[in-house]
């Protein structure tokens, strides 16, 4: 008779000392990919967008903020809403989730987040386009609204889960992801406001840029000391390639605002540059986050260091 394997479980009544079973991962995966990723990085830029053009609207005499900000509202939720639905297969399941509202469920007040966001930022958009100008104005208090939830709620809803990079971290992935996507709206806003030749307003914008990129360039250091505290142990290239992204949607533009606001001569470029980083770098960091997330999950010995006692995970490798 063939001899029954011994299966290499941790002692129950010892300290985990790095075993795992056969090397299968204790937790699954998410099934979320750079459809989602995408969803985060748009939904939230165009969110915060909002929110920085209603607290700037005393500057905005001619309402131009107002209605670029309306415009990238429409876009980004219907384009969040075509990813989300591919995503989830059939645009059944995401009727569905309006049909109920649990305020314990990141993902169903995401849904009405979402919903809520869409359809104020496109009542304004066709109050602008019919010149109502008064109901463009009174839907920008209820698309900012929304658009604060959606520049933080996706952090809520990875945290939640039990992926192990996300759930180490989940006070400063709210901070992360808030101070990336008023990052992106402002720089987003700076573009259109340099296009239509407004200076001193993109200038202003610039510098709420810079001060947002350079919270979440703190608070991605902040992440990666937290989940390397918890247990989450990368590889070299992975860590490499999250670091690369934290560059491009947060180091990079901060170098560049403030070349700009060194060299004024330059200011224009140096102004154009940082802000196109900075938009595309936070779609890049958002599909990154996620990417690291789900291989996390595949380290076995990722969950396990997550769920020790403290010493535990001082004493493990």
């Amino acid at each position: 008779m063939n001899a029954v394997p011994s299966t290499p479980v941790a002692n129950p009544t010892g300290p985990w000392r790095g075993e795992t079973y056969y090397g299968v991962p204790p937790v699954r995966r998410s099934h979320w990919n750079w459809k989602v990723g995408t969803y985060i990085g748009l939904g939230g830029m165009a969110g915060a967008a909002q929110v920085v053009a209603l607290l700037a609207r005393g500057r905005d005499r001619h309402g131009a903020l107002r209605r670029q900000a309306h415009w990238l509202g429409s876009v980004a939720s219907g384009i969040g809403a075509v990813l989300l639905v591919v995503d989830l297969k059939t645009p059944h399941r995401f009727a569905n989730m309006l049909r109920i509202v649990r305020p314990t469920s990141p993902m169903s007040l995401g849904t009405w987040i979402l919903s809520g966001f869409g359809l104020a930022s496109a009542v304004g958009t066709v109050a602008e386009l019919l010149g109502a100008r008064r109901l463009g104005r009174a839907a920008q208090v209820p698309a900012a609204i929304g658009g604060a939830g959606m520049s933080v709620y996706t952090a809520a809803l990875l945290s939640a889960t039990s992926t192990p990079l996300w759930a180490a971290e989940p006070r400063v992935m709210g901070a992360r992801f808030g101070s990336a996507a008023f990052a992106a709206g402002a720089a987003a806003l700076s573009l259109g406001a340099r296009r239509r030749g407004e200076d001193a307003t993109a200038d202003r914008l610039d510098e709420v840029a810079l001060l947002a990129a350079g919270v979440g360039l703190v608070a991605s250091g902040l992440a990666e000391g937290r989940a390397v505290a918890a247990g989450v142990r990368r590889p070299a290239l992975e860590w490499a390639t999250s670091l690369g992204a934290v560059g491009l949607a947060e180091a990079l533009p901060v170098a560049g605002y403030a070349a700009a606001a060194l060299a004024p001569g330059a200011r224009r470029e140096l102004s154009l540059a940082a802000s196109l980083t900075l938009v595309l770098g936070n779609i890049v960091m958002r599909n990154e986050i996620v990417r690291a997330g789900n291989a996390s999950a595949d380290r076995p010995r990722d969950t396990f260091r997550l769920t020790q006692p403290r010493e535990g995970r001082r004493r493990t490798r």
